[in-house]
């Protein structure tokens, strides 16, 4: 039997001197003492160590000390050793001892990669590692003390962790010691307690985590980081838990979206562009093809209106429903990978508590409030849920946060409102069946949601399988197309690009003008005065939160085009897919009365009447001459700019309303040319 070869051990001060050789040794690409130029230049408390240049510097030392394994394996010394190492050549290098200097290290990651359950267990004790994972909760800011000096009455001092129960000293009785405060030293820390990242259930495994230094103020609950540390088994109040040392936090997906002013400019600048809003809609899950409502609910729920009056909201609420398999999670799946503080839910795996919040004794025995994504998503994300239809028992706790926006934390043991403006795009099928019956109204599809839950939905889309089989071919390439081919789409705005874009335009505030109140109070009365008829249980829901649903997608639509104040092209937009959406229903609304419908009806008589198709310069003539009654009007309605696309923004907003009739088909693209499709149905 081949006897194993014993490895060489070492003394702390042989430690130290290894530590201090990478430190004032390990040099960067470009030649400069890296750690030593940090520590001669040290502005903070903390010194970050880079485990791959411990790697580094192993491979290429003919030390016998591993000071990689040494990291990796023996985490919590080798950390306690470089601070002594540090202080050391401090003194060596400044000439004077500073006692005051008081050195946090961090460890930038771990290639050992494990999960909270992992972290819990016993496997990993006093090794470095790196886990994602969410932040479900944290303490408040401790103190303890790490070198405690006691006196007694006689001026006798001790110098111990706990207070002594009496003066040590011979031939001296005193009890009642004192801590000389200017002498000990303390520290602060706080608990942050971290869950797996895709669980919301309340009462699933939780890991106590550790930050000191900087790191105690560098997350908040909600967000999904990656730490790094080590982990060691400690004793609290006869219990034993893994307490996890954090080296180091890291937002998960965190990019530094900084918006320069060029490119605010050039975001604007594409705001006016042709197309632009077709592009932007385009862009969202742009490997789903067509579902056009779908994906523009999805956006106006990210970006939101705004606050008109003190107490109306805001933040808009998005359901959709229909048949399965028509991408109405996938499109939540995507916001979740690409754009910023969104969290996607299954409700299997939601509980009221782990969704809004919960008062819950951690494992260390410390009560705290556990805050969930609708609490730590409020006024900066979304949330989604899927299958939301299917779990009647979490109705209740939504009824009051989706129109107040505060959730009352009484009902879990405290006494705080707590906030929650956080947009909700919920998903679901038919209860009994895949197939949603168009005969049916959305409360017998759904069977268990009740009317009042559906009146808190600004957005409800029905999703319905593709029945042209043009349509379906197209989908099923969709599918199949890859990451590059979709980035190189000219028709799609890359992510960074659209993130940007849509964190600008949630920073505008635009206001409601005249114009928009009066075309939204005409609207609602429409609808209202439609949904009396025999078929008004298709309708049921709409009630006077129709009024703020309708101010709020034109709040939206103006802040993603970069406005101060709701335009008549804004209005038109928010007012057609209002009009899409209950025409999903079968109910038809009538037109906005803004200049682009009022033009838009009449180039559909003149393509109705022609034999053949027409550029924008002939339907542009055809307006002038066919309706010399309304010279003025149209002249007012279509701007000094005449029938320029990329020149008239006005006549470019109502050929775009043309194009989206699906009685107008574009014959030829170069030069434009549209033509009515005579052979099928006339519109209402």
């Amino acid at each position: 039997m081949i006897k194993q070869e014993e490895k060489p051990t070492f003394t702390d001060s042989a430690k130290v001197d290894n530590i201090k050789k990478f430190i004032m040794e390990f040099k960067d690409k470009s030649g400069n003492y890296k750690y030593l130029d940090r520590i001669d230049n040290l502005s903070s408390s903390n010194l970050m160590i880079e485990i791959f240049d411990l790697f580094d510097f192993q491979r290429k030392s003919t030390n016998v000390f591993e000071i990689w394994e040494f990291f990796m394996k023996q985490t919590n010394e080798a950390i306690q050793l470089s601070k002594r190492a540090i202080k050391e050549i401090y003194e060596a290098r400044f000439g004077s001892k500073d006692e005051s200097l008081d050195i946090e290290i961090l460890v930038d990651e771990s290639k050992l990669e494990i999960s909270v359950s992992d972290a819990i267990k016993d496997k990993f004790v006093n090794k470095l590692i790196s886990l994602q994972a969410r932040v479900s909760g944290e303490s408040e800011v401790r103190v303890r003390i790490t070198k405690g000096i006691w006196v007694c009455k006689n001026g006798h001092t001790t110098e111990q962790l706990e207070k002594p129960s009496s003066c040590p000293t011979l031939n001296c009785n005193h009890r009642d010691l004192e801590l000389d405060k200017t002498r000990s030293k303390f520290e602060h820390f706080r608990n942050i307690y971290l869950k797996d990242f895709s669980n919301v259930d309340h009462n699933s495994d939780t890991l106590i985590c550790e930050a000191q230094g900087d790191l105690i103020d560098s997350v908040k609950v909600g967000e999904t980081v990656r730490v790094t540390g080590f982990i060691s088994i400690e004793n609290n109040k006869n219990k034993f838990f893994n307490i996890l040392h954090l080296l180091n936090i890291k937002k998960v997906n965190e990019i530094s979206y900084q918006i320069t002013d060029s490119e605010k400019e050039i975001f604007k600048e594409w705001t006016s562009q042709p197309s632009y809003w077709d592009k932007l809609i385009s862009s969202i899950a742009p490997n789903i093809h067509n579902s056009k409502l779908m994906k523009a609910s999805f956006l106006l729920a990210f970006v939101g209106g705004t606050r008109w009056t003190k107490n109306q909201r805001y933040w808009i609420n998005v359901l959709v429903v229909g048949d399965s398999g028509t991408a109405k999670s996938k499109i939540a799946e995507w916001g979740k990978t690409v754009l910023p503080d969104v969290s996607w839910v299954s409700s299997n795996s939601g509980s009221p508590k782990g969704l809004f919040a919960g008062q819950k004794e951690q494992i260390d025995g410390e009560k705290i409030l556990e805050a969930g994504p609708m609490i730590t998503s409020s006024g900066r994300g979304m949330l989604c849920i899927d299958e939301f239809v299917r779990s009647k028992e979490i109705f209740s706790i939504f009824y009051s946060p989706m129109e107040t926006g505060v959730f009352n934390s009484a009902t879990v043991g405290g006494h705080a409102d707590l906030p929650c403006e956080t947009p909700l795009y919920a998903t679901g099928n038919p209860k009994k069946s895949n197939k949603w019956d168009e005969n049916k109204s959305i409360l017998e599809n759904l069977d268990v949601v009740e009317r009042s839950m559906l009146s808190r939905f600004d957005l409800i889309v029905i999703a319905k399988e593709e029945e042209n089989s043009k349509e379906r071919k197209s989908i099923a390439k969709s599918i199949l197309d890859s990451d590059d081919e979709i980035k190189t789409n000219s028709n799609i705005i890359d992510e960074v690009s659209l993130v940007k874009l849509l964190l600008c335009a949630k920073t505008f505030n635009p206001t409601l003008t005249q114009k928009a109140k009066e075309v939204i109070a005409e609207t609602f009365e429409d609808i209202y005065s439609k949904k009396n008829s025999e078929e008004s249980e298709k309708f049921a829901e709409t009630n006077y939160r129709f009024v703020g649903t309708m101010a709020r997608i034109i709040l939206a639509i103006s802040k993603l085009h970069f406005h101060q104040e709701t335009t008549e092209e804004d209005i038109t937009l928010g007012h057609s897919l209002v009009k899409e959406m209950y025409a999903q229903r079968g109910l038809n609304t009538n037109l906005a009365n803004t200049y682009i419908d009022r033009i838009t009806q009449l180039i559909f008589e003149i393509l109705k009447e022609s034999k053949t198709s027409m550029t924008d310069l002939e339907i542009h003539t055809a307006l002038f001459s066919k309706f010399p009654e309304k010279l003025d009007t149209l002249r007012n309605d279509i701007g000094k700019e005449g029938c320029s696309r990329s020149k008239n923004k006005r006549w470019r907003s109502i050929m775009d309303s043309v194009e989206d009739s699906v009685m107008v088909e574009v014959q030829q693209k170069h030069p434009r040319k549209l033509c009515w499709l005579h052979d099928q149905r006339t519109l209402d």
